[in-house]
């Protein structure tokens, strides 16, 4: 599924999101992976930003969440993980 197959940077990122919720970071980084050139990356995580496909605010509300109420965790551990995903550090901080 590289960009060698002629599936667009789009295309490829909306798979990636099929199956679970990513970053902004998380989703460049696939991407880049799967071999596709800069620019067309940045035009597809723009337009998946403009619709709200990619969110992380949403992302990191979500991880919050589950990561408190479901597994324990701490405040400062959610907002570590959340930094290591790609999150910036006041969205992280605010969820």
């Amino acid at each position: 599924m590289a960009a060698d197959t002629g599936r667009s940077a789009y295309l490829d990122a909306l798979h990636l999101l099929s199956r679970r919720a990513l970053t902004v970071a998380e989703c460049r980084e696939r991407l880049l992976a799967r071999e596709h050139a800069a620019d067309t990356i940045e035009a597809a995580i723009a337009h998946l930003l403009e619709t709200r496909s990619l969110d992380d605010k949403r992302l990191a509300l979500a991880h919050a969440r589950t990561a408190v109420e479901i597994k324990g965790r701490g405040r400062l551990r959610v907002v570590r993980e959340l930094q290591a995903r790609g999150v910036d550090k006041d969205v992280a901080a605010e969820a």
